[in-house]
C-alpha cells in the first residue's frame, strides 16, 4: 500500500520493497481461512504492476540491522547494504516462540506464512490435530481444516475461547456454535501446555498439559497471538519500543522517534483517539491505512491515523463476525439478540456494544451486517469528539425491536 501510494501521488524517486518472503506481497489474512489456497489467489498485485510502477522488489532478503547514522540497511546473509532517504518499517508481527521440551519436534507448526499452510494442508489428512490457542486464528484454522482431520482439539488458557476479549456472553456463544457445527472438535481449557512428546522418528505424538495429562496429536498447530516483529530495531536505541509489547512507538503520522524513519502495521504502537492511548492492533485493513498514511507523510503530506476506526472480520462455524472500534478495556458489554432473554444467546445473530463509562468504544456483531459498518461510519463522523457516542444507535434498536439487551459488567485491568 505504501509503495502504491507513493506512485499514485507522483513521487518519482526510487522505491524499494525489501521482504524475506519468497513471494510478492500477499493477503496473509486468508491463509488461516482457506486451506490449500495458492499464491495466485493471494497476491495483492502481480509483477507487471510493480514493473510498470518502477517499484523494485527484493524477495527472500532479510535485513539484520539499520545503520541510522549512515542511513543504510544491512542485509543478513550477504552483508550487502542499501541506502535510503526515508525508511518505512512494516515488518508486521511474528508467531510466539515456545521454549519448552519437545518444541523442536517435527509436525509442530505456526500458521503465519503461505508455506506454513501448504505444509499443514499436506500433512493433516485424516490426522488428529491439536491447536494451541483459543484465538480468532485458532478458531478459523479449526473450521478450515475440519473436513481434512479426523479429530481437532483446541487447547486454550481460558475456560472459554477469547472470553478475556469478547466477554462471557459472546465467547460462550462462539464456543457453543463451534462445538455444534464441528462434530470432530473438542475444547480443553483452562489449561497450560508444559511440553511435547514424540516418537523415535522425532515426530510429535502428544501435547503434555499441566492438568489433564497428555493429549494425543499427530500434528500441532500453534495459534497463539502473534507479537510485533521489531527485531530490526533491537540494536537501535534511537527507535523507541513499547516496554511491554516491543512494538515500535509512532506518533499520529507514523513517525518513529528517529528522523526519517517511519513504521506502519502490526509492528506499531500508535495513538488511537477512541482508545485514548497508544495501541497495537494486528488488523489487515488498519495496516493498509497506515501504509498509505505513512507514505503520504514521507513525501510531505502529513496524514494522521489517530482518528481511524479499526475494522476486523472473521468467518467460522457459520458465524460471520465483524468487529469495529476498540473493544479492550471496556467496563460494560451490552448484547442485543433476536430474542428477548435474560441470559445466553439462542440464535446466530447478535450485536454486542462495548462501552466504557457509557461511551461506545466498539462493537462485535454476528450475522447482522451492515451494523458494524454503520457503527464504524458513525464513529468516524464523531471522531472530533470520541466521547460523544453515548446511548444505543437507533439502527441497532430497529434491528432488534423486541430485545431486552443482556448487560455484562466487565472488570477493567
Amino acid at each position: 500500500m505504501a509503495a502504491q501510494t507513493l506512485r499514485q501521488n507522483n513521487y518519482d524517486g526510487r522505491v524499494v520493497i525489501v521482504s524475506k518472503e519468497l513471494h510478492l506481497p500477499y493477503d496473509r489474512t486468508l491463509i488461516s481461512k482457506i486451506p490449500g489456497i495458492g499464491i495466485n489467489d493471494l497476491r495483492v498485485r502481480d509483477m507487471d504492476y510493480y514493473r510498470s510502477g518502477d517499484i523494485e522488489i527484493f524477495n527472500s532478503t532479510e535485513c539484520s540491522k539499520v545503520d541510522l547514522k549512515s542511513k543504510k540497511l544491512i542485509f543478513k546473509d550477504s552483508r550487502a547494504t542499501l541506502e535510503y532517504s526515508k525508511l518505512l518499517i512494516a515488518t508486521g508481527s511474528k508467531p510466539k516462540v515456545l521454549e519448552m521440551n519437545g518444541a523442536n519436534l517435527k509436525n509442530i507448526s505456526s500458521i503465519y506464512t503461505l508455506e506454513d499452510v501448504m505444509c499443514i494442508s499436506q500433512e493433516v489428512n485424516n490426522k488428529e490435530i491439536v491447536i494451541i490457542g483459543g484465538t480468532f486464528i485458532g478458531l478459523e484454522v479449526a473450521w478450515a481444516f475440519r473436513e481434512l482431520c479426523s479429530k481437532i482439539t483446541i487447547i486454550a488458557s481460558g475456560d472459554i475461547p477469547m472470553k478475556y476479549l469478547l466477554g462471557k456472553t459472546v465467547s460462550s456463544y462462539v464456543l457453543k456454535e463451534a462445538l455444534q457445527n464441528c462434530s470432530n472438535l473438542s475444547f480443553v481449557g483452562p489449561e497450560v501446555v508444559s511440553s511435547f512428546v514424540g516418537n523415535t522418528f522425532g515426530e510429535v505424538t502428544g501435547v503434555v498439559t499441566s492438568g489433564r495429562g497428555t493429549i494425543d496429536a499427530d500434528y500441532v498447530i500453534l495459534a497463539m497471538w502473534n507479537v510485533p516483529n521489531s527485531d530490526l530495531c533491537t540494536d537501535s536505541p534511537e527507535i523507541t519500543l513499547d516496554k511491554s509489547t516491543k512494538a515500535i512507538i509512532v506518533d499520529e503520522f507514523l513517525q518513529t522517534s528517529c528522523a526519517d524513519v517511519y513504521a506502519a502495521g502490526d509492528v506499531t504502537s500508535f495513538p488511537l483517539d477512541i482508545a485514548g492511548q497508544n495501541v497495537q492492533m494486528p488488523f489487515w485493513n488498519l495496516a493498509c491505512q497506515q501504509g498509505r498514511a505513512a507514505a503520504l507523510t514521507m513525501i510531505g503530506k502529513p496524514t494522521s491515523i489517530s482518528k481511524t476506526v479499526p475494522f476486523y472480520w472473521a468467518n467460522f462455524f457459520d458465524i460471520k463476525i465483524r468487529i469495529c472500534g476498540y473493544i479492550k478495556n471496556c467496563d460494560e458489554i451490552v448484547v442485543f439478540t433476536d430474542q428477548n432473554i435474560d441470559s445466553g444467546i439462542p440464535q446466530a445473530c447478535f450485536c454486542a456494544l462495548f462501552r466504557k463509562a457509557k461511551i461506545l468504544k466498539g462493537v462485535v456483531t454476528a450475522n447482522c451486517d451492515p451494523i458494524a459498518s454503520q457503527v464504524a461510519s458513525e464513529m468516524a463522523s464523531k471522531s472530533k469528539d470520541p466521547n460523544s457516542f453515548i446511548g444505543y444507535p437507533s439502527y441497532i434498536k430497529e434491528r432488534f425491536p423486541n430485545c431486552k439487551p443482556i448487560i455484562e459488567q466487565v472488570a477493567v485491568d
